[in-house]
């Protein structure tokens, strides 16, 4: 019989071998290459892949009896035996194990060598059946021993082996020669040679997310000839940067590089074209000598510059590449970023130094080698400059050598064909009705409604010859036209066939270029270019030359300065609804923020995390956050979403838990009048920075969210956070041993509406046990400072304060929790055993001792326990009252003296009737009964599914003719951030 042939099957299988990294270079012991099962076994779609294609490679064998060889060949022989329950002759699963101890009477032992090991195998006495034909199934055949001695066992035993199966063959190893001359036939699923394993090893290197193409000797019925490429250096950027260069052209596993070491015989420093080009010419002539007898080669060599230019008084950075192919040399001449003159000038006077190695040594780059890795000059990394360089020669060779890269078709459907009614075809050679065609053929073309592209792959071809009725611009707007069309119709792919005077590589111009822009953006995967001799067919036009990659959609998440523990849980819950999240720290603070140089924004969706406040450990910026406020974060906040709408965001959401200038609200002198206005300024400095999404958490009311935040342009949304919390608190004391009800308690008015919701939605939940009366307290205020409110009294009702109920005290937030503990006080006054306190955010004194003895005034008072929010960092708390006192002596630098009398006075200020010494035991107590609650979950909810804002024509600065200009100045923005942080 012979191997089995599964295109299909092997395709997904090493489809998700490489995607999974399986290959295992020099494991177990140099020179071998390990194929390890462990992460396609663990995903369920790529096991089942492999069952099925296992199941099918067996069913037409005869066999009585399926045997597995330890350890991996187990996997393979209950797939075959599960296939064979389903069967009317079901069949028996036979273990040969490998030994464990040696002269077991129990087992029946035979030693083997393998490629890898020498390990003996053992079948336990009396299994094997007698004249039962086995199955023997493994994972990996090479030599054959390990199959060689489980046979034997077999055999040996009484019964019968004619087919051995196995997932992978190595070919060179000659196994299937040897299990031929003993009678056995060897059938496999995957076959390689070592040049096959050593290609996958490279294609694997070269793999991300997308799936492969592959073109190995055991699969494809011939060999591609390696394409050999000889780099005229030694330098590890320039190998990267035509490696890199090369890959995109060519298939990566029909490549070799070889780098050489070829002198350039002209000064370190060349200047001008001429003195550079002549560099890379030595080069090129070096290597020539040395590789004159290899064929299907590519020379590659490279020469940086510097030239001035006199009109500008400038010198700019600049690479000159020459490649050779065929006897053909193409050129290409590229420039990078302008130098400061005072480096040009050092260089000179030190001939044996580039400019490079003068920046370094002056400190402004980490590279001499690549002085624009840090891109402080402008421009992009010496790598990327080279690597476009390249690019733009390979323009040339690339249709004569493009026959390297392997083709890939849909194997699912027959393609449907598009062409437009007017398609200049020889009507003897194709008749319009054999081609599913557009119904009016000009710019508003539309297709025919019997025409059915959904899940089709879907074939448009151009055509510019028609008879003068429209003009080649209006035809090729017409194929836009009907690639948006089926995209939206559902189609799987889209390939375009255009003309060869729009090939962007033999005819490299502005508009050819803006084209394949243009197609990418309306869903197509693939461009291919006709000649004069195309007959209609893709088979017939040239071969492809743009594929364009569908990169899973991004979504960034930004932490900003404040908050980051907040940011990183975020991400990993937007991660846990399916979203493609990368999380970057922004560089720099306030205006100085930058976004990292190297994090692509292009077409990503980008979160900002954002809170109002530092975290209180960190001493230096809460004495910071003394002088800015919150401004400082709100600038920060702006200068990151201009810099993500410039660099190319699709969406930027902003996430600030507690909004900026929420608090301003109440320092209006009006409030009626007032209310919400600086907070609307707020909002539309945030909608002209290029936001369009916020989520917020509750605070005050809704009036300072949909005053903010309600505008033209931008959509915002609030987490509810006060009823999450309080959610969680009542189901705890439903699920805890009680005899009373549960009771809400707002402090003053203002919260009135708040709680008479928060009760709305607690009664599902609690039904009768949710006391319908709630307490109400009397907050009077000389002026909006929280220091000087004053809670007169709790009104409870007519049925007063019962001991055994619940009391839950709720605010939006607390600055120094006075307030609040006078409603405690108030309560525990009249009875009230179960007191728990829930505010949403924390701003509480940024000084760590106040904020300590702050939290434990609520617990000395009589307050159960104490829940916040996560929308503002809590810091640490202390252990105990030494830990307290130690821990603010050394971040104070004080004696343990001088903060005990610290705590004294505070202590004798807001506690004056009460005991030092229980005050003190309090503090043990505070990691306990102090709980933070994460709103993370909420938040990624309000971002994964709040309502997409409408398209709109931003502002003069976001205009279509701005919003071009300033992509391209935007560079030069960013690299000057870049060079004043690093001055």
């Amino acid at each position: 019989m012979p191997v089995i042939t599964l295109s299909l099957a092997k395709e997904q299988i090493l489809n998700h071998l490489i995607l999974k990294k399986s290959f295992l270079k020099d494991y177990p012991k140099p020179g071998v290459i390990f194929l390890a099962m462990d992460f396609v076994l663990q995903d369920s779609h790529s096991r089942k892949i492999l069952s099925d294609a296992v199941k099918n490679a067996v069913q037409s064998l005869s066999f009585d009896c399926v045997a597995g060889i330890a350890s991996r060949g187990y996997i393979f022989s209950s797939m075959i035996a599960e296939q064979a329950l389903h069967q009317s002759n079901p069949k028996g699963e036979q273990l040969i194990q490998k030994v464990k101890v040696k002269d077991d009477s129990r087992f029946v032992q035979m030693g083997t060598s393998t490629e890898y090991s020498s390990d003996d195998l053992q079948i336990l006495k009396g299994t094997i059946q007698h004249n039962k034909n086995y199955l023997l199934a493994d994972d990996l055949i090479a030599t054959g021993g390990s199959v060689m001695t489980a046979i034997q066992l077999i055999r040996d035993g009484g019964g019968q082996v004619d087919k051995v199966f196995v997932m992978t063959e190595l070919v060179d190893q000659g196994a299937r020669e040897k299990l031929k001359k003993i009678g056995v036939e060897l059938v496999s699923l995957l076959q390689f040679t070592q040049q096959d394993l050593e290609q996958l090893l490279i294609l694997q290197e070269a793999c991300q997310i997308k799936p492969v193409e592959y073109n190995l000797s055991q699969h494809q019925g011939k060999v591609m000839p390696p394409l050999i490429v000889h780099i005229a250096s030694q330098s590890i950027v320039k190998k990267a940067a035509v490696e890199r260069a090369v890959q995109d052209a060519f298939h990566p596993s029909v490549m070799k590089m070889v780098t050489h070491d070829a002198s350039s015989d002209i000064s370190k420093q060349p200047l001008g074209y001429e003195e550079t080009a002549k560099g890379a010419a030595n080069r090129l002539d070096a290597i020539r000598k040395e590789v004159k007898e290899e064929k299907n080669i590519l020379l590659v060599s490279v020469e940086n510059g510097v030239r001035y230019a006199e009109e500008e008084k400038s010198y700019y950075d600049f690479v000159h590449v020459m490649l050779e192919k065929d006897g053909i040399i193409y050129e290409t001449t590229k420039d990078c970023c302008q130098v400061p003159k005072e480096l040009i000038d050092q260089s000179h006077l030190q001939k044996e130094m580039t400019w490079g190695q003068i920046a370094k040594k002056q400190g402004l780059v980490t590279s001499d080698s690549d002085p624009h890795q840090n891109m402080l000059f402008g421009g992009v990394s010496r790598e990327e400059h080279i690597r476009q360089a390249c690019m733009q020669a390979l323009g040339h060779p690339i249709p004569r050598m493009i026959h390297l890269k392997e083709m890939k078709h849909s194997v699912q459907h027959q393609p449907i064909d598009l062409y437009s009614t007017q398609w200049n075809i020889d009507k003897d050679k194709k008749k319009k009705t054999d081609f599913k065609v557009f119904s009016t053929g000009d710019a508003f073309s539309i297709l025919l409604p019997e025409v059915d592209v959904q899940d089709m792959p879907v074939n448009i071809h151009v055509g510019m010859d028609h008879n003068q009725k429209f003009s080649s611009l209006t035809l090729l707007q017409e194929a836009l036209q009907m690639c948006r069309t089926v995209r939206e119709q559902g189609a799987e792919s889209i390939t375009v066939a255009l003309p060869e005077q729009y090939h962007p590589g033999l005819h490299r111009n502005q508009f050819n270029e803006l084209l394949k822009d243009l197609f990418e953006s309306q869903g197509v995967d693939r461009l291919y270019f006709y000649d004069k001799n195309y007959q209609g067919k893709i088979e017939t036009a040239s071969p492809e030359i743009v594929t364009f990659e569908k990169k899973q959609p991004v979504h960034i998440v930004l932490c900003c300065s404040s908050n980051k523990p907040f940011a990183e849980e975020l991400a990993k819950c937007l991660k846990a609804r399916g979203e493609n999240v990368e999380i970057f720290i922004i560089q720099g603070e306030a205006g100085r923020a930058i976004i990292p140089l190297d994090v692509d924004l292009s077409g990503a969706t980008v979160t900002l995390v954002q809170s109002t406040r530092p975290n209180p450990d960190d001493e230096k910026t809460s004495l910071e956050y003394d002088k800015n406020g919150a401004s400082s974060y709100f600038f920060e906040t702006m200068m990151v979403a201009r810099q993500a709408r410039l660099r190319g965001a699709k969406q930027i959401n902003l996430v600030n838990p507690y909004q900026f200038g929420a608090r301003s609200d109440k320092s209006e002198d009006n409030p009626k009048g007032k209310v919400g206005a600086y907070v609307q300024q707020n909002g539309s400095l945030l909608e002209e920075s290029g936001i369009d999404h916020i989520v917020t958490a509750e605070c005050h009311d809704q009036h300072t969210l949909s005053g903010s935040y309600m505008r033209k342009n931008v959509t915002s949304s609030a987490v509810p956070a006060l009823t999450l919390i309080s959610t969680i608190v009542a189901k705890q004391w439903l699920q805890s041993p009680h005899e009373g009800k549960f009771r809400l308690v707002e402090p003053d008015a203002g919260a009135a509406k708040r709680t008479k919701e928060l009760a709305q939605f607690l009664q599902p939940l609690l039904g009768d046990q949710l006391h319908e009366s709630r307490v109400v307290g009397d907050k009077e205020r000389g002026s909006h400072q929280d220091d000087s409110a004053h809670i007169s009294y709790l009104s409870s009702g007519g049925i007063g304060i019962n001991a055994k109920d619940k009391y839950l005290i709720t605010d939006d937030e607390t600055a120094t929790g006075t307030t609040l503990c006078q409603a405690i006080q108030s309560l525990k006054n009249k009875g009230a055993q179960d007191i728990s306190v829930v505010v949403v955010h924390n701003n509480m004194p940024l000084d760590w001792l106040t904020r300590q003895l702050c939290l434990a005034r609520f617990l000395f008072l009589g307050v159960k326990d104490l829940h916040f929010s996560d929308t503002q960092e809590m810091g640490t708390l202390a252990k105990d009252y030494e830990d307290l006192v130690q821990t603010h002596a050394r971040r104070t630098s004080k004696s343990s003296k001088e903060v005990e009398n610290e705590i004294g006075a505070w202590f004798k200020k807001n506690l004056p009737d009460s005991s030092l010494d229980d005050f003190k035991n309090i503090f043990s107590q505070l990691s306990h009964r102090v709980t933070v609650h994460s709103l993370a979950d909420a938040f990624a909810d309000k971002l994964v599914h709040h309502p997409k804002p409408s398209v709109f024509a931003r502002s003069t600065l976001f205009s279509a003719a701005s919003q071009m200009a300033i992509n391209r100045a935007s560079p030069s923005i960013e690299s000057e951030q870049k060079r004043h942080m690093l001055l």
